[in-house]
């Protein structure tokens, strides 16, 4: 009968420990890559986000700003030749300039103005819901990156 020394079989177990942990190793290296490599695709398409909503947002600035020069343009058409270009007589100046009487057509009813602030409201909250959508879509794609497909 061959006894086995222990110098062999610490020798023996300690390669197998060895192998058993190379392998383990491989193992998580192999998933720290597959998880680098998904990140990586998040990234470029939270890029892609950013500069597709940067686009936007200029666009929309933009348009603002146009929007803006034409309602100044268009006051200022308005404004400061009414005078000269009118033809009335200066007492109906002066009458058009005085601030109007009181009359239950002048003024402004509560109805009116909850009318105003109804149609301001709805108009920020359209405006919010586009933001909210916007800002939930971006973060379901990082939540969920098998849906970062579209």
């Amino acid at each position: 009968k061959r006894t086995v020394q222990p110098k062999k079989l610490f020798k023996s177990y300690d390669n197998e420990h060895l192998k058993e942990t190379r392998e383990e190793l491989l193992r998580e290296l192999k998933s720290a890559k597959h998880v680098l490599a998904q990140q990586r695709e998040e990234l470029a398409y939270l890029r892609y986000l950013t500069s597709d909503q940067e686009k936007q947002i200029a666009k929309l600035t933009s348009i603002i700003e146009e929007q803006t020069e034409a309602l100044k343009k268009t006051n200022s058409e308005l404004t400061p030749d009414f005078e000269t270009k009118c033809d009335c007589p200066r007492n109906l100046l002066d009458e058009m300039e005085a601030p109007p009487e009181d009359s239950k057509e002048n003024v402004a009813t509560s109805a009116d103005q909850k009318l105003d602030k109804t149609e301001e409201t709805s108009w920020m909250q359209s405006v919010q819901k586009v933001f909210r959508k916007v800002k939930r879509d971006l973060f379901m794609s990082v939540e969920d990156p098998d849906n970062s497909d579209g």
